[in-house]
């Protein structure tokens, strides 16, 4: 009896992810899949850079997803496109870090009270980076030429002058 209620709940959750799965997640190959689920990991693995900075900095830290044509874009430049969406949460640290010191718990609060989540898709144009924000997700679509530092400096810049 309790391995069918295991057999229900395990098909029960297969069901329900397939529900949410996007377009992207349903075409890759099951290498593609295993390299995202990798990378998806590591971009929110305690130990990882992007997050022990942000603790640091900013005294917490969110979650970072990302669709799978990051990983395909950066994977063609030898590089880890869970990396590129890290730089974003390291924009957040710098606006925890930077600017007047009397402000630091202000910032840090202002973030933690309106940033939940970030998502980082590609952009379209090659050198574009666009930053929005909505229901306490921090949206970034970054072009496939864009540098780390590039990236965490707009949203810096962004979250300056946007979320107050």
């Amino acid at each position: 009896m309790t391995f069918g209620i295991r057999g229900l709940v395990i098909s029960v959750f297969i069901l329900s992810g397939a529900a949410h799965a996007t377009e992207s997640q349903k075409t890759m190959s099951s290498a593609e899949k295993t390299e995202y689920d990798a990378q998806v990991r590591n971009a929110n693995d305690k130990n990882n850079g992007s997050v022990t900075d942000m603790k640091f900095y900013c005294g917490f830290t969110v979650p970072v997803s990302f669709t799978p044509e990051i990983v395909s874009v950066w994977s063609a430049r030898n590089e880890s496109g869970a990396d590129y969406c890290n730089h974003v949460r390291l924009g957040l640290s710098a606006f925890c870090k930077e600017g007047d010191p009397a402000g630091k718990e202000a910032r840090k609060k202002l973030l933690m009270a309106k940033i939940k989540k970030i998502n980082c898709s590609v952009a379209s144009e090659p050198k574009a980076i666009q930053v929005s924000f909505k229901d306490g997700t921090l949206n970034c679509k970054m072009g496939s030429k864009m540098n780390d530092n590039d990236i965490a400096g707009v949203v810096a810049e962004y979250v300056q002058k946007s979320l107050h």
